[in-house]
């Protein structure tokens, strides 16, 4: 499944995304681990976020984040947020099995504007995942444990500077993954995943990312 996650303040926008994955389990059998490094992450020439949490093989058994890569290729720099994942969603619908699953979210600034979207392969258009400015705590995929630490561990992430963002971010990964790991739970988080920092002033890898 992975799972995407990105906070978004006052100090700009810090996503991250997980490198797994898996074939889910069919028939009794158990899930079985393609790889753990897959990219999930990428920058379009907008300088804009795009992460993908879901299916990870299409029907032409190219990976989602392989047509993802291309298709962000081809995009003009000048396309807003919001275009850019319908143009990424419509071409994922067209090649995906019927009972795909798939979130793509997006993050940047548009015009100044500080956004973080997700669509769906079935909903439109895309939806602001975040309050009026733009700012939020922002979680999709295999959120299980993740909502469980929420909970018993409420944090206020509004005034995080960038490198605690970072941090807070990559410590949640590893702790997911960890939890997943040693217990009974469909092991579908990576312990390391890909860190991408977005300011108005340009975007930066805080981690390098994954390409096969």
């Amino acid at each position: 499944m992975s799972l995407v996650m990105a906070i978004s303040n006052c100090n700009g926008i810090v996503i991250s995304a997980d490198r797994r994955v898996t074939r889910d389990p069919v028939g009794g059998n158990s899930s079985l681990l393609l790889t753990d490094n897959e990219r999930k992450l990428f920058v379009t020439k907008s300088g804009h976020a795009i992460a993908t949490v879901g299916s990870g093989v299409l029907k032409n058994m190219k990976s989602s984040s392989c047509l993802i890569k291309e298709v962000i290729d081809e995009m003009p720099s000048d396309m807003l947020i919001g275009d850019e994942l319908i143009t990424i969603r419509n071409t994922l619908a067209d090649n995906v099995f019927d009972d795909a699953y798939i979130i793509l979210i997006g993050a940047g600034f548009d015009n100044g504007e500080q956004k973080v979207l997700s669509i769906s392969l079935k909903s439109e258009p895309p939806v602001a995942a975040t309050d009026a400015l733009g700012y939020g705590l922002i979680y999709r995929g295999d959120d299980t444990e993740l909502q469980e630490i929420f909970k018993l561990f409420p944090v206020d992430a509004a005034y995080y500077p960038i490198q605690e963002m970072v941090e807070y971010l990559k410590f949640l990964n590893r702790t997911v993954a960890g939890f997943q790991k040693y217990s009974k739970h469909l092991q579908s988080i990576s312990e390391k995943c890909d860190v991408l920092v977005i300011r108005k002033s340009g975007v930066e890898w805080e981690t390098t990312p994954k390409w096969l």
